[in-house]
């Protein structure tokens, strides 16, 4: 689906994943050498009734296709999932002098969510009163950011000063792109889109530079996630003390877990063994408890450390705490050859990705 964004000088490509009973042919996506891809079914008449909304960023250089592992799995658990290509951000388009005007990701998933409210595919049931982001990398700030935390330009440019190498500052240094010459009322502005009920990030960037005044006024539940440990993250990527300065945030930091600012990592992979298996659906944070270990907690049950499903936390409110899943739980094989448990209620639910080709 190509979309339009304000401030945008060319149209925005927007993915869609969300359930179907379909059981018509699957296609390929996302494939790589990194990540299984997933087999979905391209236009399948979705789902009926109301689904929840998750808008979904990837980081600088990756692309919506690449989450299609995560995508496909949230779909399969009855949600939508609106992701759109960052244009100058995303891979093959990735321009360093581009990347530090991060209120026009936010502006991408305002409008995702903007379409989805005003003019949804025909069928497609979006519950809007039910609605959380969620981002990787860079992408996790742009999550963050729609939740309503904000940055500050001059608290990113005392941090690329003091450290030109850090990960969220090496590229842009390295090209010399001048940060005073961003904007800064429209780098410091609040980008809040209060239709998001919840905010998930995933090693965000720009943590040197949220305005911490600014954060004891969030009341949205927010998650933060560090793949690694403090000692192991690079230079400005240790998210543990935005988490403690946000009331009421939770944090998990994976322990072993590996960082790269491409998006690529390895404990969010959906893991197959040679004959096909489903294997571990590695989303081990929403699990994670003492004694984690990346290869055997979880498989794919978003859950707080206390036990609260992702769908029985902001999905549906009236049953905050309960560990049930708010729908049935949706068969997430994706239509390969292989034997997982199934719900009985929905035999052959599966998630479907929609190649939208519509112009808003």
């Amino acid at each position: 689906m190509q979309m339009t964004v304000p401030g945008r000088d060319a149209l925005v490509t927007l993915h869609l994943w969300y359930p179907t009973e379909s059981d018509a042919a699957t296609v390929l996506l996302g494939q790589n050498g990194l990540f299984y891809g997933e087999h979905v079914r391209p236009d399948a008449v979705p789902l009926a009734g109301p689904l929840p909304v998750v808008v979904l960023s990837h980081g600088s250089g990756g692309n919506a296709p690449r989450l299609g592992w995560l995508a496909g799995y949230l779909a399969s658990e009855g949600m939508i999932v609106a992701a759109p290509d960052h244009p100058g951000t995303t891979s093959g388009d990735s321009d360093p002098f581009r990347t530090p005007l991060v209120w026009e990701r936010i502006a991408d998933l305002t409008a995702a969510l903007d379409l989805l409210e005003s003019a949804p595919p025909v069928g497609l049931q979006p519950d809007m009163s039910r609605v959380a982001s969620l981002g990787f990398s860079l992408g996790g700030y742009s999550a963050l950011g729609l939740g309503g935390v904000r940055v500050t330009r001059d608290a990113f440019i005392a941090h690329c000063s003091a450290k030109p190498q850090a990960a969220d500052c090496a590229w842009m240094v390295a090209a010399g792109v001048d940060f005073t010459a961003v904007d800064a009322a429209r780098y410091d502005a609040d980008h809040r889109d209060p239709r998001v009920k919840a905010t998930v990030a995933i090693d965000p960037a720009l943590v040197a530079a949220v305005d911490q005044a600014a954060l004891a006024g969030l009341t949205l539940p927010v998650l933060v996630i560090n793949q690694g440990e403090a000692a192991t993250l690079p230079d400005g990527l240790d998210a543990s003390g935005l988490a403690a300065a946000i009331p009421g945030a939770e944090y998990v930091a994976i322990p072993g877990g590996a960082f790269q600012l491409s998006g690529r990592m390895q404990h969010f992979r959906r893991d197959r063994d040679r004959s096909g298996g489903r294997g571990q659906h590695l989303l081990g944070p929403w699990t994670a408890r003492p004694g984690y270990s990346a290869s055997g907690v979880a498989r794919g049950n978003f859950r707080f450390p206390d036990g609260r499903l992702l769908d029985g936390w902001w999905a549906n409110p009236r049953k905050r705490g309960t560990a049930r899943p708010t729908r049935p739980r949706r068969s997430p094989s994706l239509g390969r050859p292989v034997q997982v448990p199934r719900n009985r209620s929905c035999p052959a639910c599966a998630p479907v990705w929609w190649p939208c080709r519509r112009k808003s």
